[in-house]
């Protein structure tokens, strides 16, 4: 629910700051 959510993109902004 609301906590895949937000795992998601902290993982998306993650991968983002590692490119």
């Amino acid at each position: 629910g609301v906590s895949k959510v937000i795992t998601h993109a902290h993982t998306h902004t993650r991968t983002s700051a590692s490119l």
